[in-house]
């Protein structure tokens, strides 16, 4: 299993650190955003009947182009692809986080139908004090049902940057996931929190704003990931700093190589 790459604690300087890392990052190349943000929305409407299926593939490309941005590599549309290469893991994870919400859901609206029942009676007009009744219930449950939505998304919320990034299979993910959040829970929750309010807040205008801010929770995460495992699918621009190496007989002073290239662009 892949460790964490750090080891400090995260508390609430990470949350900031994060959240400025990922507003710089996607402020550097906010326009080349727009492009691939629409195309995103563009698949995710024409395959919603089969959300379940496509997310993943679609999530994986999103958070490549924002390992891209993080490491001051062009973003542009072709990073999407990075969603096909890893298709089996990233539909069998969406499955997987699809079942997970689906569920509690399913639950929910089974014990408020059942509270109806017993109290009514088979056959019979619920009365108005078992309609409160099951509203109350109802009300209850789904009070739990956030709270572990909240648990279960930050537990999971490294499951699709891993695949992205280092393609491995879902099974893996999800363990190195709930073994990396285990330090520093409750942060983590609160940043993906707000990422994903962030995220959201585009659509209060007419949708449109969404092409702005969905890539601000994508850059978020992905610096929350490479905080805690360190991104490895995308090799950084950072300007070499490296020594001159001294000059041997028959061999002229030169600079260690440097590793360049994108493995994964196409």
């Amino acid at each position: 299993m892949n460790q964490p790459a750090s080891g400090h604690a995260y508390d609430s300087s990470s949350l900031g650190d994060h959240l400025q890392k990922g507003f710089d990052a996607y402020m550097r190349q906010w326009q080349a955003w727009i492009v691939p943000s629409l195309v995103f929305f563009v698949l995710a409407l024409i395959t919603s009947c089969v959300m379940f299926l496509t997310i993943g593939p679609l999530t994986c490309g999103m958070y490549y182009l924002a390992f891209c941005c993080l490491k001051n590599k062009p973003v542009d549309v072709n990073g999407l692809n990075r969603g096909r290469d890893v298709l089996g893991s990233a539909m069998a994870a969406g499955g997987v986080m699809f079942l997970i919400q689906l569920g509690p859901i399913l639950v929910l609206y089974g014990m408020m139908i059942a509270a109806m029942v017993l109290i009514s009676g088979p056959g019979q007009e619920p009365s108005p004090i078992a309609a409160l009744f099951a509203i109350g219930l109802f009300g209850v449950a789904m009070l739990a049902f956030m709270a572990f939505s909240l648990w279960i998304s930050t537990k999971t919320m490294f499951v699709f940057p891993l695949i992205a990034d280092r393609g491995i299979d879902f099974k893996s993910a999800f363990r190195e996931s709930f073994a990396a959040t285990k330090e520093g829970f409750w942060w983590l929750m609160l940043t993906h929190f707000v990422a994903k309010l962030i995220g959201q807040l585009g659509s209060s205008f007419c949708g449109v704003g969404a092409l702005f801010t969905i890539p601000l929770y994508f850059t978020i995460m992905a610096g929350a990931y490479d905080e805690r495992f360190g991104i490895t699918s995308v090799v950084g621009d950072e300007p070499i700093t490296a020594e001159i190496i001294p000059s041997t007989p028959g061999n002229p002073p030169s600079r260690p190589p440097r590793e360049t290239g994108n493995p994964y662009q196409s």
